[in-house]
């Protein structure tokens, strides 16, 4: 996965992510560069963890946070 050093993403990417300067070309060049390099099973690692975000699971958790802040539990 190829993002913004910037964004939300850096940090849901973990070591999954390779990130780069989105103001910079060079950055984002190199970051492809690296990105197509990626070792098979490092690439397989970060299919399985990108399985874990689904629309369901994010509906699930934001659907908790509102009972929480609403107070039920």
């Amino acid at each position: 996965m190829l993002t913004s050093n910037l964004s939300a993403t850096a940090e849901l990417g973990r070591e999954h992510a390779v990130l780069v300067d989105p103001y910079s070309e060079a950055s984002i060049a190199e970051g492809l560069l690296k990105a197509v390099n990626v070792p098979l099973h490092a690439r397989r690692a970060a299919m399985i963890y990108s399985r874990s975000f689904t629309w369901a699971e994010t509906a699930r958790k934001t659907h908790a946070t509102y009972r929480q802040a609403l107070g039920r539990h």
